[in-house]
């Protein structure tokens, strides 16, 4: 359930004009601050503000959403407030709690069917990847948060300095890194296929909580390490692992290069950017994995420390 009092959800709900009162719809994770609230047709997140920053860095994020939604992007349309504000904030004597809402999108998170039927799915999650990449190409502002400040977050949550010690390495190696305007912008950051709605051949990108300005190659490698997980661990195709390569990527890597033209050496170089989620993971569900699976940690921490590749050949074949 949700650690949010009824008192803050109903003053969230008035804030939205909201009729109707609102019942719990789902919380994301144990590290979520926030939880998602129904009202007929209409979710509403409230969420406790943990620093100073993130009220504006959230209302940027949904005015982002909104610059994709304007360039022809199925993303929500968020509700302005009776105060005219995408984002709004209820203070309580125990601190602020963060509010904003939008009408329900039509379509379902992708359900398990087996890779091999897949394979327009994929071809439309990476041509979705690409527009936004494209639109971010008009997108300014000195106000979404970079990719630095998810890097600082997810440092201060590692267990222990070895572990610090190589994030700060691979920190150093991205910072140092070329960018330009077909290889860094603001990117979602988080759109697997529980993030991404599909209504027939449409699809909606949900939940911008985390979107910044980072490489582009970084999507692309969230959605590589989101889909091996989601099969190797919570899908009923295990088996299907051995076949990603034609299933899944290269249909995947063609379908996003055919719209957008990213630097080949972004995609060669995949592998440090799939390192980089895999600590962004650990941090994350480090305390989740350990309850289900203290063993599997264990495995999981080795890997990043020593810098195992994550895929089981060279992704440079794919693009000959």
């Amino acid at each position: 359930m949700h650690s949010i009092p009824s008192d803050i959800v109903q003053s969230a709900a008035k804030l939205f004009a909201l009729s109707l009162s609102p019942s719990f719809f789902s919380r994301s994770h144990q590290h979520s601050a926030g939880s998602l609230f129904e009202c007929g047709n209409v979710l509403l997140k409230v969420s406790k503000q943990t620093s100073m920053n993130d009220m504006d860095d959230m209302d940027e994020r949904l005015h982002y959403a909104l610059h994709l939604r304007q360039n022809g992007i199925t993303v929500p349309a968020y509700i302005l407030s009776i105060n005219k504000h995408m984002i709004e904030s209820i203070p309580t004597d125990s601190g602020l709690y963060l509010a904003y809402a939008w009408p329900k999108a039509p379509g379902k998170p992708l359900a398990d069917p087996h890779p091999r039927h897949l394979e327009q799915y994929y071809r439309n999650w990476a041509a979705l990847l690409a527009a936004c990449h494209n639109a971010a190409g008009t997108y300014r502002s000195d106000l979404l948060p970079d990719w630095h400040a998810e890097w600082q977050s997810c440092y201060n949550d590692l267990p222990d300095n070895e572990m610090k010690d190589c994030f700060e390495v691979l920190k150093g190696e991205l910072d140092r890194r070329e960018r330009n305007i077909l290889n860094f912008g603001a990117i979602h950051n988080d759109a697997h296929p529980r993030n991404i709605l599909q209504n027939g051949q449409v699809l909606t990108l949900i939940d911008f909580d985390r979107c910044c300005y980072h490489y582009f190659v970084q999507d692309i490698a969230n959605a590589i390490y989101s889909e091996y997980s989601r099969i190797g661990f919570h899908s009923g195709h295990k088996s299907a692992l051995i076949e990603m390569r034609e299933l899944f990527l290269i249909p995947f890597i063609q379908a996003y290069l055919a719209a957008h033209p990213l630097p080949k050496v972004d995609i060669y170089e995949v592998e440090i950017f799939l390192l980089y989620r895999q600590f962004v993971m650990f941090s994350i569900f480090q305390r989740e994995i350990n309850e289900a699976a203290p063993d599997y940690l264990k495995v999981f921490r080795q890997r990043i420390m020593t810098r195992a590749p994550f895929l089981p050949f060279n992704i440079e074949s794919l693009l000959f």
